[in-house]
């Protein structure tokens, strides 16, 4: 027990007291299907699996849910997990997942007092270094997530604020150099800054040097869809009128 310190301080506690092979995180909203961890350790002592990421049983009310479901699924190994990592259209959490012990350290997390959009994805890019053996399955819905809109993932103060979009990848930038692979991910790093500054910040600060450089992004290895997304990010109100009207 402590006084709030977000998710990552919580979680860099946790590690710090527990003693199993294998360790799941679960947020405080959010509740796991009954021998979800049998199920789990079972699947990862059978397969020698440094990391299982299963799935997400989610809720946008009490009563309305669906089952997401990866679009990657086997076994892999680091250079394929860093390739998913960096993709937008997979979803990939600790929360929904079960790793060994051993492999996680204080420095995975982000820096004690710092709280910014994305606290689950930050942690795995170190992670996926010290990994060689990783299975995603759609076979294991185990994890109910409970939309709560008045959580702090969910408030403006995290998600839309392009400030802490920014702050976030360049921790993130940092971090892979570091690890010596941003030259290898850097395209894709882009097309991250590209979709989450078109889908995820409401009011954009046009005079702001990060947003000046993603808009004048080489997009001519960028997927078509990002290609258009960096585009409209040069005129933000057709960009929120786009994405707002093909949400519907």
């Amino acid at each position: 027990h402590q006084v709030n310190k977000g998710a990552s301080e919580a979680r860099r506690v946790a590690l710090k007291h527990a003693s199993g092979d294998y360790v799941v995180f679960l947020d405080a909203d959010d509740w796991l299907e009954p021998n979800a961890l049998q199920s789990m350790y079972d699947r990862c002592k059978e397969h020698s699996l440094d990391f299982l990421e299963c799935t997400f049983i989610k809720y946008k009310t009490p009563t309305s849910k669906y089952f997401t479901r990866h679009k990657y699924t086997g076994f892999f190994n680091k250079a394929d997990f860093y390739d998913i990592l960096f993709d937008v259209n997979e979803e990939i959490a600790i929360t929904c997942a079960m790793s060994r012990r051993e492999l996680w350290t204080d420095d995975m997390f982000l820096p004690e007092g710092v709280r910014l959009p994305n606290e689950d994805l930050f942690p795995l890019y170190s992670l996926a270094n010290k990994i060689s053996r990783i299975e995603i399955t759609n076979d294991l819905p185990i994890y109910h997530y409970r939309y709560n809109p008045n959580s702090a993932t969910h408030t403006n103060v995290l998600l839309k604020q392009q400030y802490l979009w920014e702050q976030y990848f360049g921790l993130l930038r940092n971090k892979l150099i570091e690890l010596g692979i941003l030259n290898n991910y850097e395209t894709q790093v882009r097309i991250m800054e590209v979709n989450r500054l078109a889908f995820n910040v409401v009011k954009h600060d046009t005079k702001n040097n990060w947003y000046k450089s993603v808009i004048n992004y080489n997009t001519s290895a960028f997927d078509t869809k990002h290609k258009i997304l960096a585009f409209l990010l040069k005129y933000p109100t057709i960009c929120r009128f786009v994405i707002n009207t093909n949400r519907r």
